[in-house]
């Protein structure tokens, strides 16, 4: 069974804005009671997983929907071969140098993921609007 309503701009506008209020209460959580690695890996992992579907979104929006004028997806699709080299890079260099606790590195990655997985649950739960 699925949701008939299709997921519009306003769903991840307010994606984004629930994961950063989210973000901005571990933060400040994390400030007032532990060390700075631990608000560094939230920090970092918050980033990487909002860029991550931000770039998601982006690649999505331009490299499959069909739009006139747009010719070059070729780009835009080698773009995700890199992506994951970079990723693994950068977290590889944080976590090993010890610059952030690995442990907050995945409480940040999780933090956009749990909004989302939760706006669309609350879709999937909630009535459907009345059609006049």
């Amino acid at each position: 069974m699925t949701d008939p309503r299709p997921l519009d701009r306003r769903f991840f506008r307010r994606v984004y804005r629930a994961s950063f209020l989210l973000f901005c209460l571990a933060l400040l959580v994390s400030l007032g009671k532990m060390s700075w690695r631990i608000s560094g890996g939230l920090a970092l992992g918050f980033g990487l997983s909002l860029g991550t579907f931000a770039y998601w979104e982006w690649v999505i929006r331009v490299g499959f929907s069909p739009a006139p004028g747009q010719k070059a997806k070729g780009p835009v699709l080698a773009s995700i071969l890199l992506k994951l080299p970079v990723l693994v890079l950068v977290l590889y260099f944080a976590v090993s140098r010890a610059w952030v606790e690995p442990v907050s590195l995945a409480i940040g990655i999780l933090l956009v993921h749990l909004v989302v997985f939760l706006k669309v649950l609350g879709r999937r739960f909630a009535p459907a609007p009345d059609k006049d």
